[in-house]
C-alpha cells in the first residue's frame, strides 16, 4: 500500500513532464504506459486498503470479544463486599474507547516508515529544504508531549464525574416507583440534569486540552506546504538557481500530502491513546483485583446435578476448589464452630464467637433482634466473607439461598424459579404450590410466564420471596439458607409455606432429607425448628442447642407459639390454572411495510436536524462558516501553486505573501472549528439531549417503568449520552470539514482536462446512488449494534447484583456460557457493519480509479485540452480526494453509532408516554392539606390485563388512619 500510495508521486512527475515536452518528442506508448500505470496504483490502492481495514476489525471485533469476556468472567469471582457496578463502565466505555484507539495503534509503524520515505522523496525533489516539515512535525509533537501529561489528571476527573453521574442516574432508575409516590419526580429530574452539567464542567479543562492538541496535529498539513515553498524559492532567488518548475511543485505537493498526512494522523491518535491507555489501566485494575476467598471446608463431594458446584469458574479467570476435611461426618450438613465475623475485614466491629450445627433433614433457626449480625454471618457461611477466626465445615457447594432482599432477574416467572435447571412438569407445581404462589400467578394475565420488570417492580414484597423461595426449592439442594424471607410474607401465608416446608409427614424437608440454615427475627415458628441459635443486640451468642429446651425454659415465649393448623385450601381447582401457554411466547414477524422498519431504512436527514437542533442555529452557522473558510483556503492554494509556477520572472513576494495568507488564515480557522466544535457545539448539544432524556423519563408513568427493564433505560443515560457528550461532534466534525475538501476536490478535478468537466455529473450520481444503497442497511445496522448491547448490559449489571446468589447455586458456568451467548450477539451487527463499511470503501476507491485513469487517458490522448500545470492540480485534488474520502469513510463510521444513539433519544422523546396532566388544575386553598380524600370506584391494572384494583371506594377524613391489612381465616 505504501509503495502505491508513492508511486502517485512519481506518476504525478512523468505525466506533467509528458505534457511539457514538445509534441514531436513525445512517444505514445509512454502515454500508454502511464494510463495502465494509473488504473494498477489506484486500482490496487482500493483492493488492498479495503483487504487491510476488513482485517483490522476483524482484529478489533475479536478484541472487544476477548476482553468483555476477561471482564465478566472477573466478575464471577469479584468480592461481592465492593461495589462492583463500575465494572459496567469498563465493559462498554473503556473497551469501546480501547478498540477505536487500536486501528490507530496497528499504524503507527506504517506511518512512521511513510514519513520517512516521504522526507526522503522530497529531499530527492527539493534538497535540503525538505526538513522544514520534519523539524515542524517534532515541535509540534514536543508540545503535544507536553500537554498530554496534563489530559490524564484532567480525564481522570471527568470520567470520575461521568461515574458518578451514571450511578446516581442507576439509583434513580431503581427507586422509580418510590421517586414518583413522594412526589419526587421534578425534584429528581433536576438532580440528574445537575449532575450532567457538573460533568461538562468538569470535561471543560480536558477539551480544552483536546482544542490545542489537536490544533498542533493539523499543523504540519497546513503549514509544511508554505515552508518548503518559500525555502526552495528563496534559496533560488539568493543562489539564482531555476525558480520552482511545475513537476518539481505538483510532485512536491503530492509527497507532502503523503508525509503530512500519516504525521497528522500520528498526531491527532497521541491523545486518543493516551485515553486508551488509561482505561487499560482500569481494566487492569478490576481484572487483578483479588477476587472473594471461600475459606469453607467441605464435608463430601456432594454436587448439583445441573450445575458446577466449585467456588469459582473454570471459565473465569480464577479458580476455587475447597480443601477436604478429615473429620468427615454423614449426618451433618453444615457445622460451624467458634465463628467470628465483622463486615469486612478492616472493619473494627466485630461478632462474639458462634458456634452451631445443621443436620440433614433438620432446621436450625438463628434469631436476634435487628443489626445483630445474622446477615453478616450468613455472608460467611455462604462464602462471600471471610471469618475472623473459626472454622465453617459444609457437605457441598451448593446452596439454595433465599436472601433478605431477593435477586430477582427481569425474566419469567417460570424461568426465575427454574433457574438453570431443566423443566420438569410435576416438580414444578409442586413447588408452586409448597409457595403459595399458584393463586398469585392464576391472576396475572401471562400466568407464569409474565415478566417480572427491573428487579421483580411488578410484584410486590411477598410475591418476590415467595419466588426467591421456590428458586432454592426447585434445585433441590441439600442445603438451604433462608435470610428472613416471611418479613413480607402476611402471617396467613406464613403458616401455609412453615407447614408446606417443615411438615412431619408431608413436608418439603422431611420429603429431600435437606438441611435448612432459618434466620430470622420472628419467634412464632421456634417450635418449627429442630435447633435455635439465639444472638443478642452486639452479636453475642445467648443460646444454642435443641428448641424445645429454650421454648420450655421460656414461658411467655412458649405461649406465644402458633400452634393452629394452617387452612391450606387453596381456591385453584387445578394445578395448570397458573401455567403461561409457552406456544403465545411467539414474537411478532416485522411486516416489510411496518413502519417502524421504514424508518429504519430513511430518515438521517431528519436525525441530523434533530442534533442541530439541540446545538442552536448561531452556532451551525459559525461552524459551517468556519469549514467553508477553511477549505476554500487550503484548496486554493493548489491553483495559486498552478499560476505561480513555470514562468520565467515569477513575482516571488506576491506568491508567498498570499501563498502564507491562505495557509494562515486556513489554520486559524481550523483552529476557530475546532473549539467550537469541542467547546460550544458539543456540550450544548449533551446538555439539551440529556435534558430530553430526563424530561421524559421523568413524565413516563408508572406502568411503563413496569414494562421497560431500568437497564435499558441506563444504557441510554450512560452509552448514548456518552457517545452524544464527545464521540458524535469529533465525527461530525471530521464528516463535515472532509465533505466540504471532497466538494472541493472533485471541482479542482474538472481543471485537469476541458473534457473532464463532462464526467463530473456521473460521479456526482454515482456517489448518490451508492451512499443511498449504503445507507438503507447501515442505518438499521448502527440501530441494531446499539440495541444488541442492552441485553448484554443487563445481563453484567444483574449479575453484579445478585452475584452472591449466583455463586451460592453454583451457576458460575451456566451465566458466564449465556453471557458469551450475549456477547456474540452484540458483536454481530459490529462486525456486519464494519463489512458493509469495507465495500463501500472498495466502492468508492474504484470510482476514484476511474476517474484517475480518465483524466489520465483524456490529458495525455488529448494533450492540446490540458497542461502541465492543470494535469498537477487535478491529480494532487485526485490525490486529495482520494485521502479526503478515506477520511470521510472513517468519521462516517464513527459517527454512524453515534448518530444512532440521537436517533433513539428521538425516538424515546416522541414515544414514550406521558402522564396525564390535569386539564384544569386546582390551586389549593391556605389551609390545605387539611381535608378528607374521596375516591370512588377506583380500577388499576399493572399492564393490559387482570387489574390490581377493582372498584375500591374510599373516604378517609381528616386526622384519620387507615390500614389496609390482608384478611386474616
Amino acid at each position: 500500500m505504501m509503495a502505491l500510495s508513492y508511486a502517485q508521486t512519481f506518476l504525478i512527475t512523468d505525466a506533467i513532464v509528458y505534457l511539457e515536452t514538445p509534441a514531436q518528442l513525445r512517444d505514445v506508448r509512454h502515454a500508454y504506459g502511464l494510463i495502465g500505470a494509473a488504473a494498477i496504483i489506484y486500482t490496487g490502492t482500493a483492493l488492498l486498503s479495503t483487504n487491510y481495514m476488513y482485517k483490522v476489525y476483524r482484529m478489533n471485533t475479536m478484541f472487544r470479544g476477548a476482553v468483555a469476556s476477561m471482564i465478566y468472567g472477573k466478575a464471577l469471582v469479584a468480592d461481592s463486599n465492593h461495589n462492583n457496578m463500575a465494572a459496567v463502565t469498563l465493559m462498554s466505555t473503556d473497551v469501546d474507547r480501547i478498540a477505536l484507539s487500536l486501528v490507530q495503534l496497528t499504524e503507527i509503524w506504517a506511518q512512521i516508515a511513510q514519513i520517512a520515505i516521504g522526507i526522503w522523496l522530497l529531499w530527492r525533489q527539493l534538497g535540503a529544504t525538505a526538513v522544514a516539515p520534519t523539524l515542524l512535525a517534532i515541535l509540534c509533537f514536543a508540545i503535544q508531549t507536553q500537554l498530554s501529561r496534563k489530559m490524564g489528571p484532567s480525564q481522570a476527573a471527568w470520567v470520575k464525574a461521568v461515574g458518578r453521574r451514571v450511578g446516581v442516574t442507576s439509583s434513580i432508575l431503581r427507586s422509580m416507583k418510590s421517586v414518583k409516590l413522594a412526589g419526587l419526580a421534578t425534584s429528581m429530574g433536576e438532580l440528574l440534569q445537575a449532575e450532567r452539567v457538573h460533568e461538562l464542567k468538569m470535561a471543560l479543562k480536558f477539551r480544552w486540552l483536546m482544542v490545542i492538541t489537536q490544533a498542533f496535529s493539523t499543523m504540519p498539513t497546513l503549514l509544511s506546504p508554505l515552508l518548503v515553498f518559500a525555502a526552495f524559492s528563496i534559496e533560488a532567488k539568493v543562489r539564482g538557481t531555476p525558480p520552482l518548475s511545475t513537476a518539481q511543485a505538483f510532485t512536491s505537493l503530492s509527497i507532502l500530502s503523503l508525509l503530512t498526512m500519516p504525521a497528522m494522523q500520528l498526531l491527532m491518535s497521541f491523545p486518543q491513546l493516551v485515553q486508551a491507555s488509561g482505561c487499560i489501566k482500569r481494566i487492569e485494575k478490576f481484572l487483578l483485583a483479588k477476587g472473594y476467598d471461600d475459606e469453607r471446608s467441605s464435608f463430601g463431594g456432594e454436587r448439583s446435578p445441573n450445575a458446577s458446584h466449585e467456588k469459582g469458574n473454570q471459565c473465569a479467570s480464577e479458580k476455587k476448589s475447597f480443601n477436604v476435611s478429615s473429620n468427615e461426618s454423614s449426618d451433618l450438613a453444615l457445622s460451624v464452630s467458634e465463628l467470628v465475623v465483622a463486615p469486612s475485614l478492616d472493619s473494627p466491629q466485630t461478632q462474639q464467637p458462634v458456634s452451631f450445627t445443621v443436620r440433614k433433614g433438620a432446621m436450625t433457626m438463628i434469631s436476634g433482634p435487628v443489626g445483630s449480625g445474622k446477615s453478616t454471618m450468613l455472608k460467611a457461611v455462604l462464602g462471600e466473607l471471610s471469618p475472623k477466626s473459626g472454622t465453617i465445615d459444609i457437605s457441598s457447594s451448593f446452596v439454595g439461598f433465599c436472601s433478605q432482599s431477593p435477586w430477582l432477574p427481569n425474566d419469567t416467572i417460570r424461568q426465575i424459579i427454574i433457574g438453570t435447571a431443566e423443566f420438569d412438569r410435576e416438580w414444578y407445581r409442586y413447588i408452586v404450590k409448597t409457595c403459595c404462589l399458584e393463586e398469585d400467578l392464576a391472576q396475572m394475565p401471562q400466568k407464569d410466564f409474565t415478566l417480572i420488570g427491573s428487579r421483580g417492580i411488578t410484584l410486590s414484597g411477598g410475591q418476590k420471596h415467595r419466588c426467591a423461595l421456590a428458586r432454592a426449592l426447585y434445585s433441590r439442594a441439600s442445603v438451604l439458607v433462608l435470610d428472613d424471607f416471611l418479613s413480607s410474607v402476611d402471617r396467613r401465608t406464613q403458616r401455609i409455606i412453615m407447614h408446606n416446608l417443615l411438615s412431619k409427614d408431608r413436608g418439603y424437608v422431611t420429603k429431600q432429607e435437606c438441611a435448612v440454615l432459618f434466620v430470622t427475627h420472628i419467634t412464632n415458628y421456634m417450635h418449627l425448628a429442630d435447633n435455635l441459635v439465639i444472638l443478642d443486640s452486639s452479636g453475642a451468642q445467648l443460646y444454642s442447642g435443641p428448641a424445645n429446651t429454650w421454648i420450655e425454659s421460656h414461658e411467655d415465649l412458649a405461649r406465644s407459639q402458633d400452634e393452629e393448623q394452617p387452612d391450606i385450601t387453596s381456591s385453584i381447582s387445578s394445578s395448570e390454572a397458573f401455567e403461561g401457554d409457552s406456544s403465545k411466547q411467539v414474537l411478532k414477524p416485522v411486516a416489510e411495510d411496518d413502519p417502524e422498519t421504514i424508518k429504519r431504512q430513511k430518515g438521517d436527514l431528519g436525525v441530523w436536524k434533530y442534533y442541530a437542533m439541540s446545538i442552536g442555529l448561531m452556532a451551525i452557522l459559525f461552524f459551517t462558516v468556519c469549514i467553508c473558510i477553511n477549505t476554500f483556503c487550503t484548496q486554493f492554494q493548489k491553483l495559486w501553486l498552478q499560476w505561480n509556477t513555470g514562468t520565467s520572472n515569477p513575482s516571488l513576494g506576491k506568491f508567498l505573501g498570499i501563498y502564507a495568507m491562505l495557509a494562515v488564515v486556513g489554520f486559524i480557522f481550523q483552529l476557530g472549528t475546532l473549539g467550537q466544535v469541542l467547546l460550544k457545539m458539543g456540550p450544548q448539544s449533551a446538555k439539551a439531549l440529556h435534558q430530553v432524556l430526563v424530561k421524559a423519563t421523568i413524565r413516563a408513568p408508572m406502568s411503563f417503568f413496569e414494562t421497560v427493564d431500568s437497564s435499558v433505560l441506563l444504557n441510554r443515560f450512560s452509552q448514548d449520552m456518552t457517545l452524544v457528550d464527545f464521540a458524535l461532534p469529533i465525527s461530525a466534525f471530521m464528516v463535515f470539514s472532509q465533505l466540504a475538501s471532497c466538494i472541493m476536490s472533485i471541482a479542482l478535478i474538472s481543471v485537469g482536462s476541458n473534457y473532464m468537466a463532462a464526467s463530473i455529473p456521473v460521479a456526482i450520481l454515482a456517489l448518490y446512488w451508492i451512499q443511498r444503497f449504503y445507507l438503507r442497511t447501515s442505518r438499521q445496522l448502527r440501530l441494531l449494534d446499539l440495541e444488541t448491547k442492552t441485553p448484554l448490559y443487563q445481563h453484567f449489571t444483574e449479575t453484579l447484583e445478585g452475584i452472591s446468589t449466583i455463586r451460592a447455586f453454583a451457576w458460575q458456568k451456566p451465566f458466564y456460557e449465556t453471557a458469551l451467548r450475549k456477547l456474540d450477539d452484540s458483536q454481530r451487527p459490529l462486525f456486519i457493519l464494519s463489512c458493509i463499511q469495507r465495500w463501500l470503501s472498495l466502492v468508492l476507491g474504484l470510482l476514484i480509479a476511474a476517474m484517475a485513469v480518465l483524466l489520465i487517458a483524456l490529458a495525455l490522448c488529448i494533450p492540446q485540452a490540458s497542461s502541465g500545470g492543470a494535469l498537477g492540480v487535478a491529480l494532487n485534488s485526485i490525490l486529495a480526494f482520494n485521502m479526503s474520502l478515506t477520511m470521510l469513510i472513517s468519521a462516517w463510521t464513527n459517527a454512524e453509532t453515534s448518530l444512532g444513539s440521537v436517533a433513539r433519544t428521538q425516538s424515546f422523546e416522541h414515544h414514550t408516554p406521558t402522564e396525564s396532566e390535569p386539564s384544569n388544575p386546582i390551586t389549593p386553598p391556605p389551609s390545605w392539606p387539611s381535608g378528607a380524600i374521596e375516591i370512588k370506584n377506583l380500577s388499576y391494572t399493572y399492564a393490559d390485563g387482570t387489574p390490581a384494583l377493582k372498584n375500591v371506594s374510599l373516604s378517609i377524613g381528616a386526622g384519620q388512619k387507615i390500614a389496609t391489612p390482608h384478611q386474616e381465616p
